[in-house]
């Protein structure tokens, strides 16, 4: 388990919101023990510090209360209201990256298939590398991708986010079919062709399992 002085449970604690694992009340209340009680803020970076001070406005302000709305019109924030706040920083937290930020959001939604999250990265041109560390051990694995920077990539956040929302996945092993999959995202809206696309997209990802320097394997999913 993360530490609450740790910056990247707040990271942690966005994923599992999103992804539905947790409700708006425990996050936060997950949220206010760590950025308000629990991490110092001269560890945070000048973006993180505005992002998450925006976020914790939000936060302070949420209640699921209808009685709140009715007594205090205008004062407190509701759960989609929180949602959408929670989405934004997320789309401009990941690590802090310009151009780059969209393959990084990918790995983030990426690893979270795997129970895991980035705790280190470094970008040079179209290469990442990196450690991630599982959260039931906290063990460590680093990894490395040589990622095309294209739209292809902005579906795949989609796509992944809608599995991991939607609980389609048993670590990297799809547990329903691809078949199903179309199915489910052609009822949100989705294309065939883009569906398609982006499922031959992930499956075909090459993000490479190094140990000591050296390649011994890839991260891949599967049905």
């Amino acid at each position: 388990m993360i530490a609450k002085t740790d910056k990247k449970y707040l990271y942690w604690i966005i994923e599992s919101y999103l992804s539905d694992k947790i409700t708006g009340e425990s996050f936060c209340n997950a949220f206010y023990e760590s950025y308000d009680l629990g991490i110092n803020l001269c560890c945070l970076s000048e973006v993180e510090q505005r992002i998450f001070s925006e976020l914790n406005t939000v936060v302070g302000r949420y209640t699921s209360i209808k009685e709140d709305f009715l007594l205090h019109p205008g004062m407190y924030y509701n759960d989609e209201q929180l949602r959408t706040a929670v989405r934004k920083a997320k789309d401009e937290l990941p690590f802090e990256f310009g151009l780059e930020k969209h393959a990084v959001r990918f790995l983030c939604s990426f690893f979270n298939l795997y129970s895991a999250y980035i705790s280190k990265v470094e970008i040079n041109n179209e290469e990442i590398k990196g450690i991630i560390c599982y959260e039931y051990d906290e063990q460590t694995q680093e990894f490395l991708w040589h990622y095309p920077m294209d739209k292809r990539i902005k579906n795949a956040i989609g796509f992944l986010d809608f599995v991991n929302k939607h609980q389609l996945n048993q670590g990297e092993v799809l547990k329903t079919s691809k078949e199903e999959v179309i199915g489910l995202l052609q009822n949100e809206g989705w294309l065939e062709d883009r569906i398609i696309e982006t499922i031959d997209y992930v499956l075909n990802l090459n993000i490479q399992v190094i140990d000591e320097g050296f390649v011994t394997g890839q991260f891949a999913i599967r049905f």
